[in-house]
């Protein structure tokens, strides 16, 4: 069966204490590469994570975004502006060093390790194993979501192919 390499999927639950989102974008690429984007908790997940997707996923590159708010937490995420400031510098320095020109996309500078502070709703060790029971519920949700509009873009592209072969 015929199966795109662009998809998406989200799953979401939401209750009186917290506010969960989970986000799957994959793109095209030879080999499997995984993104994972959320609170600090799920750094101690990442294997398992990985390991979930790959049940579902063989290639692609795979973005993972996980938002989680308690209800009373108005903010889920913060830039490290000393971060930011330290890999900034570095990259110039290195700029300098190697005789390159151009500009720095904060963009770029975002995905660097301990930029973005994500808001821990979970830090009580006590909440984290059902907060994880909930997120893997709701990735393999997205998952699922993801998987069916690949292959319903993979019946688009196999229909088109045999259009055009007539």
């Amino acid at each position: 069966m015929i199966s795109s390499m662009t998809g998406f999927g989200i799953s979401e639950f939401s209750d009186n204490e917290k506010s969960v989102c989970v986000e799957v974008r994959t793109i095209n690429n030879r080999f499997l590469n995984t993104k994972i984007k959320g609170p600090d908790f799920l750094k101690a997940h990442e294997q398992e994570i990985e390991k979930q997707i790959k049940k579902k996923i063989t290639r692609g590159s795979i973005s993972l975004i996980v938002a989680y708010k308690a209800a009373n937490n108005e903010q889920t995420c913060n830039i490290n502006l000393d971060n930011l400031k330290t890999y900034y510098k570095m990259l110039e320095h290195a700029k300098a060093e190697i005789g390159l020109n151009g500009d720095i996309p904060l963009q770029s500078l975002l995905n660097f390790p301990g930029v973005m502070e994500y808001a821990d709703a979970c830090k009580e060790k006590d909440n984290q194993e059902p907060a994880m029971d909930l997120i893997y519920d709701l990735m393999a949700k997205a998952l699922d979501s993801l998987v069916e509009m690949r292959l319903r873009a993979g019946k688009d592209i196999k229909a088109e192919i045999e259009n055009r072969g007539n």
